[in-house]
């Protein structure tokens, strides 16, 4: 029976598509594994600092993308369900006019603009001129990188999860090999981003002829109509809405620690959030296949079983996840960022790493919310998050000791996870609620109690 299940779990269809997007996700992990110390040995820690603000403008530069990635997915895998291939021909050729209009007016007016806004809002140092420097080829590269997120919704949207990986990997691989290249041979932050947008002009065009090469149905251009722009919209605004404030909740804090204290601390506390981020997102694309699999099905077809069984995996996972870095990940770190930097960093490594449990109850419950469309309600969720995280980080932003405010995430995912989760109850007719309320309970007891714990010894 034993020899059964492991059979049937190595043949499933769920865990190759787990595979494939956790491959996906670990390229950007090992990128900063191999990334960081060279970046920050070579650069030092205030000019990292820059580079952390400017990798923080590449998820901001979403905003323009008006919740494209999701919206693919979504209506490709819903377009493919009804059979509706003309649709599927007018959806993409309308979603690729439209971004190339929104980018190249994005791209002009940073052109034109940014120097004066800048100029404006701080004063003229060295650390500015060089900002204003790198954002001259950083926000085309990262308005491209919007493209690139596209076209991985629309691999995803057809559920070819192999060549959404391929191509994820042979970009990222490329592009982090050129990044750590000329950071070692020039210690230029703007010859960087100046190499990378030229490889990223060259990738989308690639990327463009081969996905027309795999997918026939699509157009790039001569099937754009009106009417489907409007369907695109009225989904899109409220997946953008969300974006935004899921923007504010994961990355304006890494502005107002800047502002507040200085770039070096900007660092040390980056360093902390990234691999928080990271780990999450790893856990988290083991899920992320879930979103077109229920878009596909609807909400007539999908099961509570299912949803349970994932929830409680995803569950596990993290747990011993965020046990093991925790308990054993003194050496790694102490190997990786050298003795003396991985001591200034290493209290915000771990309080964020005490949050993954929280943070993973809410993995699944967002995926069906969002394969269902419900996308009004993850909306109000996120701004939820948004006025409590912030609220909680002015509060403990007054006590002596900075690493306190990274107690207002475990308060919001804390809050979060009880509101999606009440939300999943209502839509399966509260069908195993106890079950669900005990994840809830157990992660934020294993979170808090290990929050307390570090933040006391650490």
């Amino acid at each position: 029976m034993i020899r059964e299940k492991i059979k049937n779990l190595t043949t499933s269809k769920s865990l190759v598509k787990s595979l494939f997007t956790v491959s996906e996700s670990g390229i950007n992990l090992l990128f900063i594994i191999v990334s960081l110390p060279v970046f920050l040995g070579t650069l030092g820690a205030e000019k990292y600092g820059i580079y952390v603000l400017v990798q923080s403008l590449l998820y901001f530069a979403t905003i323009f993308n008006l919740g494209g990635n999701f919206t693919i997915t979504k209506y490709i895998s819903n377009y493919r369900g009804k059979k509706e291939v003309e649709k599927i021909r007018e959806f993409s050729s309308t979603i690729f006019v439209f971004q190339l209009l929104v980018s190249a007016l994005v791209f002009f007016c940073t052109l034109f603009l940014s120097d004066y806004v800048i100029s404006s809002i701080v004063e003229e140092t060295s650390n500015t001129s060089l900002f204003k420097n790198i954002i001259v080829y950083a926000v085309p590269y990262f308005l491209i990188e919007n493209f690139e997120k596209n076209f991985n919704g629309l691999h995803k949207g057809f559920e070819r999860f192999d060549r959404a990986l391929i191509m994820s990997v042979v970009n990222k691989i490329i592009k982090f090999s050129i990044q750590i290249g000329i950071i070692l041979l020039t210690k230029d932050l703007v010859f960087l981003y100046k190499y990378t947008l030229i490889f990223a002009i060259l990738f989308f065009i690639l990327h463009c002829l081969l996905s027309k090469y795999w997918y026939k149905e699509i157009s790039f251009f001569l099937n754009v109509k009106w009417k489907i722009f409007k369907e695109f919209i009225k989904f899109s605004f409220w997946v953008w809405l969300n974006d935004v404030f899921v923007l504010i909740s994961t990355q304006l804090d890494k502005w107002l620690v800047a502002a507040l204290y200085d770039l070096k601390i900007l660092t040390y506390y980056g360093i902390g959030v990234n691999i928080f981020y990271q780990l999450h997102m790893l856990v988290s694309s083991s899920a992320s296949w879930l979103f077109p699999k229920v878009s596909f099905e609807g909400t007539k077809k999908i099961s509570y079983k299912s949803y349970n069984k994932s929830s409680k995996s995803i569950f596990i996972l993290s747990i011993l996840s965020t046990i093991s870095i925790l308990f054993l990940g003194d050496l790694f770190f102490q190997k990786w960022l050298g003795p003396e930097e991985y001591l200034k960093a290493k209290k915000y490594i771990k309080l964020f790493i005490s949050i993954l449990p929280i943070l993973a109850t809410i993995i699944i419950p967002y995926y069906y919310l969002l394969g269902l469309g419900k996308i009004k309600v993850v909306f109000v969720f996120s701004v939820i998050n948004s006025l409590i995280l912030y609220t909680s980080f002015y509060f403990l932003n007054q006590y002596a000791d900075l690493h306190l405010i990274i107690l207002s995430f475990l308060i919001t995912y804390t809050i979060s996870t009880v509101l999606y989760t009440r939300k999943m109850n209502k839509i399966f007719g509260n069908k195993g609620i106890l079950q669900n309320h005990i994840i809830i309970f157990s992660a934020v007891l294993i979170s808090l109690t290990l929050f307390i714990y570090l933040f006391k010894y650490t």
